[in-house]
Protein backbone atom coordinates (compact mmCIF):
# COMPACT_ATOMS: atom_id res chain seq x y z
CA UNK A 1 0.00 0.00 0.00
CA UNK A 2 1.50 3.72 -0.83
CA UNK A 3 0.88 6.19 1.63
CA UNK A 4 -2.21 7.55 0.86
CA UNK A 5 -3.44 3.98 1.37
CA UNK A 6 -3.85 3.28 -2.48
CA UNK A 7 -3.12 -0.57 -3.87
CA UNK A 8 0.70 -0.68 -4.77
CA UNK A 9 0.79 -0.90 -8.58
CA UNK A 10 4.22 -1.60 -10.89
CA UNK A 11 6.26 0.96 -11.97
CA UNK A 12 3.75 3.60 -10.96
CA UNK A 13 1.15 3.32 -12.91
CA UNK A 14 -2.18 3.47 -11.01
CA UNK A 15 -5.46 0.97 -11.52
CA UNK A 16 -7.28 3.11 -13.85
CA UNK A 17 -4.58 2.78 -16.39
CA UNK A 18 -4.59 -0.56 -16.02
CA UNK A 19 -8.36 -0.61 -16.43
CA UNK A 20 -8.36 1.73 -19.00
CA UNK A 21 -6.11 -0.54 -20.85
CA UNK A 22 -8.53 -3.73 -20.20
CA UNK A 23 -11.42 -1.57 -21.73
CA UNK A 24 -9.66 -0.70 -24.80
CA UNK A 25 -8.23 -4.33 -25.32
CA UNK A 26 -11.43 -5.37 -24.88
CA UNK A 27 -13.01 -2.51 -27.39
CA UNK A 28 -10.00 -3.53 -30.07
CA UNK A 29 -11.09 -7.55 -29.85
CA UNK A 30 -14.90 -6.46 -30.48
CA UNK A 31 -13.36 -4.73 -33.58
CA UNK A 32 -11.77 -7.66 -34.94
CA UNK A 33 -14.98 -9.63 -34.09
CA UNK A 34 -16.91 -7.25 -36.11
CA UNK A 35 -14.28 -7.03 -38.82
CA UNK A 36 -14.98 -10.65 -39.72
CA UNK A 37 -11.55 -11.24 -38.60
CA UNK A 38 -12.05 -13.96 -35.62
CA UNK A 39 -15.20 -15.85 -34.52
CA UNK A 40 -17.23 -15.25 -31.36
CA UNK A 41 -16.12 -18.46 -30.21
CA UNK A 42 -12.69 -16.90 -30.46
CA UNK A 43 -13.56 -13.77 -29.24
CA UNK A 44 -15.14 -15.28 -26.05
CA UNK A 45 -12.24 -17.41 -25.40
CA UNK A 46 -9.84 -14.78 -25.53
CA UNK A 47 -12.29 -12.37 -23.43
CA UNK A 48 -12.41 -15.58 -20.98
CA UNK A 49 -8.65 -15.70 -20.49
CA UNK A 50 -7.85 -11.98 -19.47
CA UNK A 51 -11.12 -11.77 -17.14
CA UNK A 52 -13.16 -9.52 -19.45
CA UNK A 53 -16.81 -9.32 -20.06
CA UNK A 54 -17.72 -12.16 -22.51
CA UNK A 55 -20.25 -11.61 -25.73
CA UNK A 56 -22.43 -14.41 -25.00
CA UNK A 57 -25.36 -12.87 -23.07
CA UNK A 58 -27.83 -11.58 -25.61
CA UNK A 59 -29.45 -8.28 -25.41
CA UNK A 60 -33.06 -8.31 -26.94
CA UNK A 61 -33.90 -5.22 -28.47
CA UNK A 62 -37.45 -4.00 -28.67
CA UNK A 63 -38.49 -1.83 -31.49
CA UNK A 64 -41.63 -0.09 -33.21
CA UNK A 65 -41.28 1.77 -36.56
CA UNK A 66 -44.01 3.86 -37.47
CA UNK A 67 -43.95 5.73 -40.74
CA UNK A 68 -45.30 6.22 -44.28
CA UNK A 69 -44.03 6.32 -47.87
CA UNK A 70 -45.97 7.46 -50.84
CA UNK A 71 -46.67 5.14 -53.89
CA UNK A 72 -47.29 5.90 -57.75
CA UNK A 73 -50.55 4.66 -58.65
CA UNK A 74 -51.79 4.23 -61.92
CA UNK A 75 -54.88 5.03 -63.42
CA UNK A 76 -57.34 1.93 -64.05
CA UNK A 77 -54.80 -0.34 -62.13
CA UNK A 78 -56.15 -1.72 -59.03
CA UNK A 79 -53.80 -1.99 -55.90
CA UNK A 80 -53.37 -5.28 -54.31
CA UNK A 81 -53.46 -4.12 -50.45
CA UNK A 82 -52.86 -7.47 -49.77
CA UNK A 83 -49.27 -7.93 -51.38
CA UNK A 84 -48.29 -4.49 -49.57
CA UNK A 85 -45.74 -5.62 -46.86
CA UNK A 86 -43.35 -4.64 -44.57
CA UNK A 87 -40.85 -5.90 -42.51
CA UNK A 88 -37.55 -4.84 -40.72
CA UNK A 89 -34.38 -4.60 -42.38
CA UNK A 90 -31.51 -5.78 -39.51
CA UNK A 91 -28.81 -6.43 -42.35
CA UNK A 92 -26.48 -3.44 -40.45
CA UNK A 93 -27.09 -4.39 -36.99
CA UNK A 94 -23.57 -5.81 -35.87
CA UNK A 95 -23.90 -9.04 -33.57
CA UNK A 96 -27.01 -10.13 -34.58
CA UNK A 97 -28.04 -13.64 -33.76
CA UNK A 98 -29.23 -15.59 -36.69
CA UNK A 99 -33.10 -16.44 -36.32
CA UNK A 100 -33.28 -14.19 -33.32
CA UNK A 101 -36.14 -11.60 -35.15
CA UNK A 102 -39.83 -11.96 -34.63
CA UNK A 103 -41.94 -9.02 -35.87
CA UNK A 104 -45.47 -8.18 -36.67
CA UNK A 105 -46.29 -5.21 -39.31
CA UNK A 106 -49.80 -3.77 -39.75
CA UNK A 107 -49.85 -1.50 -42.89
CA UNK A 108 -52.69 0.37 -44.09
CA UNK A 109 -52.84 1.51 -48.09
CA UNK A 110 -54.76 4.63 -48.92
CA UNK A 111 -54.68 4.64 -53.35
CA UNK A 112 -55.51 7.71 -54.99
CA UNK A 113 -54.38 8.63 -57.98
CA UNK A 114 -51.62 9.48 -59.03
CA UNK A 115 -50.11 9.16 -55.91
CA UNK A 116 -51.53 7.06 -53.52
CA UNK A 117 -49.89 6.51 -48.89
CA UNK A 118 -49.04 3.49 -47.33
CA UNK A 119 -48.49 3.63 -43.40
CA UNK A 120 -47.15 1.46 -41.63
CA UNK A 121 -46.17 0.23 -37.79
CA UNK A 122 -43.67 -2.84 -37.31
CA UNK A 123 -43.55 -4.15 -34.34
CA UNK A 124 -40.68 -6.78 -32.89
CA UNK A 125 -37.82 -7.53 -31.55
CA UNK A 126 -34.41 -9.26 -32.69
CA UNK A 127 -31.33 -10.39 -30.15
CA UNK A 128 -27.61 -9.10 -30.08
CA UNK A 129 -24.90 -9.76 -28.31
CA UNK A 130 -23.27 -6.30 -27.95
CA UNK A 131 -21.01 -5.04 -25.70
CA UNK A 132 -23.50 -3.63 -23.52
CA UNK A 133 -27.08 -2.64 -23.39
CA UNK A 134 -25.86 0.78 -24.55
CA UNK A 135 -23.77 -0.33 -27.29
CA UNK A 136 -27.27 -1.77 -28.28
CA UNK A 137 -29.08 0.81 -28.03
CA UNK A 138 -26.81 2.96 -29.94
CA UNK A 139 -27.01 0.24 -33.25
CA UNK A 140 -30.89 -0.03 -32.95
CA UNK A 141 -31.34 4.10 -33.43
CA UNK A 142 -28.53 4.22 -36.35
CA UNK A 143 -29.28 1.07 -38.15
CA UNK A 144 -32.46 -0.28 -37.98
CA UNK A 145 -34.48 0.57 -41.15
CA UNK A 146 -38.32 -0.71 -42.71
CA UNK A 147 -37.47 -3.21 -45.37
CA UNK A 148 -40.02 -1.77 -48.32
CA UNK A 149 -38.82 -4.08 -51.13
CA UNK A 150 -42.14 -5.80 -51.32
CA UNK A 151 -43.85 -2.44 -51.69
CA UNK A 152 -44.74 -1.88 -55.13
CA UNK A 153 -44.33 1.82 -56.82
CA UNK A 154 -42.50 3.36 -53.82
CA UNK A 155 -41.72 7.10 -55.07
CA UNK A 156 -38.20 7.67 -54.27
CA UNK A 157 -37.46 9.81 -51.05
CA UNK A 158 -40.77 9.66 -49.82
CA UNK A 159 -40.55 7.37 -47.00
CA UNK A 160 -40.59 8.83 -43.13
CA UNK A 161 -40.30 6.90 -40.27
CA UNK A 162 -39.54 6.79 -36.65
CA UNK A 163 -37.85 4.11 -34.74
CA UNK A 164 -38.50 3.60 -30.85
CA UNK A 165 -36.91 0.65 -28.92
CA UNK A 166 -36.00 -0.37 -25.85
CA UNK A 167 -33.57 -3.19 -24.42
CA UNK A 168 -33.77 -5.82 -22.10
CA UNK A 169 -30.34 -7.70 -20.90
CA UNK A 170 -31.86 -11.94 -20.83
Amino acid sequence: MTANNQPDTPAGHDITTLDEFRTDLRDYMIQRFRDDEMSRADLNQFLRRFGLPTCEAPIRVHYTLTGHVEIDVTAGNGVDRASFTVGADLTELDMLVDGSDRHDAMVKVYPSTPVGVVLYTLSGHCDVTAPDPGYAATEANSYLYPDLSHLVGVREGTDHFDVRFRTEVR
